[in-house]
């Protein structure tokens, strides 16, 4: 009687034997699996708040004035760009380099025969003028001290013009005082610089105003006085000033820089919902993007006018300070800041934009997820059963999903009634809709959502209604990038 446990010992431990050889196999293929595929990062979807802004384009309208070149020739500013200038200052010149080339040689020379001179004179009766005009000189450039250091290219130069003034007068003197060879060399020296001042044309500030060298060429058709005709064609406009540089060499009449007003303009058409928001005269903060960070930075502004059309509404803002922190751009995004908004928050990664052939059900042969689908390609009919994978059903259509729709573009699809028309796979029954990949008993189910309008562009998220999101819970976990993953993929 011990042999029948015996076998029955042996048969027990075969068994376990199997069972752990079934249990390290499973094992070793989820560990080879792992490390050839990357694990995919979830979430688990929680209640969030944000500040839903939204974008509009508006277009800068500026106080400017063009200005200029007076002659052909090299352009040589001397303001620095973005510097307040005042009404009568020499922002520019027009330089005839070929004159200047030409003339430069002489002048020299003739300054180098009046320094020699002035070293072989005896200045007995003169000099204490002399002395008062370099003391003049030396007192000009002491009070100038702080001008170097800071950079200001205007005072800068309104200080070389001066000590010019000062040295021709000082030389002048002298040589009156000359005579023969000496007021020979200064009546040449007169004679040249008078034809060099003739190659140089300056240009002078007849306004007060801010100096930018970036001529847009918009600077006469989009002012104050005309921006309430402005129309969505002009708001539209992309215009990357960035991309414009200042002018080196200009022919005469064109342009060469312009002088922009502190107070500045944004001109916009929005939905008729959110121009009911404002009222004229009032002031409001905005959100303005910077073109550098990318970032909607705050700006106070008062309402001037709105002006209600078919479509939209023109609405225009004043904003009366930071104009030099927009003189390169004319086109520019601005939020409307709203009430907070609260729903489900939504990595933008993880949401994801599929296409879905709609079928209707009059063309499914048995149930929708069995899918025994009659189609044909080379012209012959045939019940092929292919199987379907589901992703919303209703009364009358199963939607499907392209990456798991075994049909083709062209294909046909015969009816279950005779008397009704075959279907032809193509774009009339394909849509597109976003969604997120639920993870569900260890599987990526794509669940389609209910996005109104593009995803957010706020912090990368995006809010969802779980009203109309039946769909996704709260606590749910999804997949973070639903670029990694297909309908059906085993999540680690």
């Amino acid at each position: 009687m011990a042999q029948p446990k015996r076998k029955n010992a042996y048969y027990f431990m075969l068994v376990v034997v199997a069972l752990l050889f079934v249990f390290v196999l499973v094992n070793a293929v989820r560990m080879v699996s792992n490390t050839l595929t990357p694990s995919v990062s979830t979430e688990v979807v929680r209640m969030g708040n944000m500040d839903t802004q939204q974008a509009i384009e508006g277009i800068i309208v500026r106080y400017e004035r063009v200005y200029y070149a007076p002659r052909a020739g090299r352009v040589e500013f001397l303001v620095n760009e973005g510097e307040r200038v005042r009404q009568g200052i020499s922002v520019a010149r027009i330089v005839d380099t070929d004159a200047v080339e030409r003339l430069t040689p002489y002048i020299e020379d003739a300054v180098d025969e009046i320094r020699r001179f002035n070293e072989r004179r005896h200045f007995s009766e003169i000099y204490p003028v002399v002395e008062r005009m370099n003391t003049n000189m030396h007192h000009a450039v002491v009070g100038s001290a702080h001008s170097f250091t800071a950079g200001r290219l205007t005072e800068l130069n309104v200080l070389f013009d001066r000590l010019n003034q000062l040295t021709d007068n000082r030389n002048q003197l002298i040589l009156d005082e000359s005579r023969d060879a000496a007021g020979d060399v200064g009546r040449v020296h007169t004679t040249l610089m008078e034809q060099l001042d003739q190659s140089v044309a300056n240009i002078y500030a007849t306004d007060s105003g801010i100096m930018f060298p970036v001529i847009d060429g918009h600077e006469g058709d989009i002012t104050p006085q005309t921006m309430r005709g402005i129309n969505r064609g002009d708001v539209d406009l992309i215009i990357d000033s960035s991309l414009l540089m200042p002018v080196r060499e200009v022919e005469e009449g064109e342009a060469v820089f312009k002088l922009v007003g502190n107070t500045w303009y944004i001109a916009a058409h929005m939905p008729h919902e959110l121009a009911e928001m404002f009222t004229i005269n009032a002031d409001r903060t905005i959100y303005v993007q910077n073109v550098v960070t990318g970032v909607y930075e705050p700006l106070l502004v008062r309402v001037m006018h709105v002006d209600r059309f078919l479509i939209e509404t023109l609405v225009i803002f004043r904003a009366p300070r930071r104009v030099t922190d927009f003189l390169y751009q004319r086109s520019i995004n601005i939020r409307i800041t709203e009430d907070m908004a609260t729903g489900l928050k939504i990595s933008n990664t993880a949401i994801a934009t599929r296409t879905f052939f709609d079928i209707p059900r009059t063309h499914i042969h048995g149930n929708a997820s069995d899918g025994f689908f009659v189609h044909h390609r080379s012209g012959e009919f045939g019940l092929i059963p292919i199987p379907l994978v589901v992703i919303e059903e209703t009364d009358t259509h199963v939607s499907v999903m392209e990456e798991s729709f075994p049909l083709r573009l062209g294909d046909i699809i015969a009816p279950v009634a005779l008397y009704t028309d075959q279907l032809v796979i193509d774009e009339r029954i394909m849509r597109r809709v976003h969604g997120v990949y639920r993870a569900n008993l260890g599987y990526a189910h794509f669940t389609i959502l209910n996005i109104d309008g593009p995803l957010s562009e706020i912090d990368g998220f995006t809010l969802i209604d779980p009203a109309r999101n039946p769909g996704l819970n709260l606590f749910d976990t999804i997949v973070t990038n639903a670029s990694e993953v297909m309908h059906g993929k085993i999540l680690d």
